[in-house]
């Protein structure tokens, strides 16, 4: 949750919901492997919806809200390689990919490598 969409209401209510909520400071200041630390050692079953918004416009600007100070390739990599390691990825999902938006036809690609890498991590490749 990051942006001036973002409310600070929605981040107390995903809170009460008992979803653990992290910003993308959050990943900037202690890391993936950090973040990794605040999760269960084990997860058992999980599901992964990743926002393609929330990669940093400059790898990722065909979305309808690009914001500034966004995460990198390799933080979103990291995350679902960690996460692989702690349960069984049982779907994943990426939303709010427009392509129409990026005339280099980065994200497209973007989000198929991302896609490929959080199942392969989950199946040990």
């Amino acid at each position: 949750m990051r942006g001036i969409k973002s409310t600070d209401r929605e981040l107390r209510e995903s809170r009460a919901a008992g979803n653990l909520v992290f910003t993308n400071f959050d990943v900037f200041d202690h890391g993936p492997a950090g973040i990794l630390e605040r999760l269960p050692a084990d997860l058992g079953d999980y599901y992964v919806s990743l926002d393609i918004d929330a990669l940093d416009p400059s790898v990722a600007p065909g979305t309808e809200s690009p914001e500034v100070e966004g995460l990198t390739y390799t933080h979103v990599k990291r995350i679902l390689q960690g996460l692989a390691s702690r349960g069984t990825l049982v779907g994943l999902d990426l939303v709010e990919l427009n392509p129409y938006l990026d005339h280099a036809e980065l994200p497209p690609h973007l989000a198929a490598q991302l896609l490929i890498e959080g199942v392969a991590t989950a199946f040990g490749g």
